[in-house]
């Protein structure tokens, strides 16, 4: 916090200087300062960078989380499907055989 001390008159004589201290005060107090720190251009960069390489390195490890979630899932659906892991290639080969066959 900061105080102001503002010296005041009660003398008419002094009102309008007395006034103008009390505008100031007020308008000083009202002032509000926030603190920066101030870092050289090559330091500045130096944060910046490790600020987007702890970023990334947050979204590596949220994109391997969710593949392995994937990997999981799609184990569950083969080992629970009907279908095994041939039943794309006998459809394949009954879609084949149904072709017709062109002659010699």
């Amino acid at each position: 916090y900061s105080h102001t001390v503002a010296c005041v008159s009660p003398l008419q004589v002094y009102i309008d200087e007395s006034m103008r201290t009390l505008q100031y005060a007020c308008s000083a107090g009202s002032i509000r300062n926030r603190p920066a720190v101030k870092l050289d251009p090559q330091q500045q960069l130096i944060v910046q960078l490790r600020q987007e390489v702890h970023h990334l390195k947050q979204q590596v490890q949220q994109l391997q989380h969710e593949l392995h979630l994937s990997k999981s899932r799609l184990s569950e659906i083969g080992h629970e499907s009907p279908m095994s892991s041939t039943a794309p290639m006998s459809r394949f080969s009954s879609a084949t055989s149904l072709a017709p066959s062109s002659p010699s």
